[in-house]
C-alpha cells in the first residue's frame, strides 16, 4: 500500500514543479521597459497591423523604428516568434543608389519604406 501513496507524491510533487515559472522568467520591469520609447513593451494587446502572410507558417511585417520613422522589413515565424530581416537594407540602399537619378537620400528612404504598395 506504501507504493501507490509514494507514487501520488511523486506525481503531486511533479505537478507543482511544473507549474512553477522558471526563475529566468521572473522579472521585474523597469521605468525604461514601460517608457522608453524605443524599447518599451508593447502592453495593449494589439495584434501587429499590415502584416502580410508569405506561408502557413510564416508572414513579413515592417516593423517602424519609432524614433527614424523608417521600416525594418522582417520574416516572422508565427509559432515561435522568431524574426529574422526580409531584405538587407544596408544592401538595398547600396544596390538602389547605383541606379541613375536616384540620390544616395533617396536611396535610404526607399530602402526603408514601411509600404510599398
Amino acid at each position: 500500500m506504501r507504493l501507490p501513496v509514494r507514487a501520488a507524491v511523486f506525481a503531486a510533487a511533479v505537478l507543482v514543479a511544473a507549474g512553477a515559472p522558471a526563475p529566468a522568467q521572473q522579472r521585474p520591469l523597469t521605468l525604461d521597459d514601460i517608457y522608453d520609447p524605443a524599447t518599451k513593451l508593447d502592453f495593449s494587446g494589439s495584434p501587429p497591423t499590415r502584416i502580410e502572410w508569405v506561408s502557413d507558417t510564416h508572414y513579413v511585417w515592417p516593423r517602424i523604428d519609432p524614433t527614424t520613422r523608417r521600416a525594418e522589413w522582417l520574416r516572422v515565424d508565427a509559432a515561435s516568434g522568431r524574426t529574422e530581416p526580409l531584405v538587407d537594407a544596408a544592401r538595398l540602399e547600396a544596390a538602389l543608389a547605383k541606379v541613375p537619378g536616384v540620390a544616395v537620400g533617396e536611396a535610404a528612404r526607399l530602402a526603408r519604406l514601411d509600404t510599398y504598395a
